[in-house]
């Protein structure tokens, strides 16, 4: 199985793009759904706490988080395998492959990213912010007169 595919620890930006795109996305859209709600415990527009409205969210409405749950590990699943191939897959193009076979994807994965998608991210980060001082150049300054 893996013999046409091409791993890398480096994907392109729009793959990265992508997949932080579609991670953000699945959460706006679940806490989104429960705004009303969550905006009652924030006392008028405050900024609320991602964890905790989904700790309310948890209790408030368990099966509409069960299905946030599953989501998010498919996600999860989907973002590893696709960092780690440099192509976006959905799951329909897994679903072609059987159990053991999509097992030993994302654990492929994994071993080439170096850990999951947010350490991904988080080794990605700080990566950034090490090449911007490396990259910034002193602007020249006028002397007065």
């Amino acid at each position: 199985m893996f013999e046409e595919i091409v791993f890398t620890n480096n994907p392109t930006h729009g793959v990265v793009r992508k997949i932080r795109g579609l991670k953000d996305a699945n959460m706006t859209k679940f806490i989104g759904a429960f705004a009303d709600e969550i905006g009652v415990l924030t006392n008028d527009n405050k900024k609320f706490d991602i964890e905790d409205a989904l700790v309310f969210l948890m209790a408030a409405h368990p099966d509409e988080f069960m299905e946030f749950s599953n989501s998010e590990e498919n996600i999860e699943l989907l973002s590893v395998i696709s960092l780690a191939t440099n192509k976006i897959w959905n799951i329909e193009e897994l679903d072609t492959y059987s159990f053991d076979e999509v097992d030993s994807l994302y654990e492929k994965s994994l071993e080439v990213l170096g850990g999951d998608v947010t350490r991904f991210f988080k080794k990605s980060r700080l990566n950034i912010q090490q090449e911007i001082p490396k990259k910034t150049k002193k602007l020249p300054t006028k002397k007065k007169s």
